[in-house]
């Protein structure tokens, strides 16, 4: 995992200084001194204007929101006007396997998330959901600690596989 955290912490290196760095709020504290101006994004941020057009726009689960927060940062930087900010992010539709509706089944709401490959992913996932969740977890172990899995009490079931099963 540390190899992976430089790995994109190395990808700032190819920005130009008269670029722009935007990253979540949460990396604010882990990031190297950038050598160009930073635009932090959060969900407490969509609050507020001019990103509340975030809050006509159906994207789904909460952690798109803050997607769309740091596209709508990074296309204003670039000169786009909120309008075509908004019609764009109308037009948006969430990628194939991130907290994807696949389909429903006897009540039952069939949800694939399998790019979520960290703990954080699952969490900002299982965030956005309200009702009981029956939740598959497994895959390759990148070293992560998945105890804070244990927070969400409408998980009311694991079935853990995978490389990481023994461990989760």
């Amino acid at each position: 995992f540390k190899a992976y955290r430089q790995a994109k912490f190395n990808i700032m290196t190819l920005i130009k200084p008269d670029g722009l760095l935007v990253a979540h709020r949460d990396l604010e504290p882990m990031l190297p001194l950038p050598h160009c101006p930073v635009a932090y994004f959060s969900a407490e941020e969509l609050e507020h204007a001019p990103w509340n057009i975030l809050q006509s726009i159906d994207l789904g689960f909460a952690h798109n929101f803050e997607n769309a927060l740091a596209v709508a940062k990074i296309a204003h930087y670039l000169g786009a006007s909120h309008q075509a900010i908004t019609e764009g992010l109308q037009r948006f539709h969430p990628l194939h396997y991130r907290c994807e509706m696949v389909g429903e089944k006897g009540g039952i709401t069939f949800i694939n998330d399998s790019k979520g490959t960290t703990v954080v992913a699952v969490e900002k996932a299982l965030a956005s959901l309200k009702n009981r969740v029956h939740l598959l977890l497994g895959g390759m172990d990148k070293g992560e600690d998945f105890s804070p899995l244990a927070q969400f009490s409408h998980v009311a079931s694991f079935s853990v596989y995978g490389h990481s099963q023994a461990k989760i």
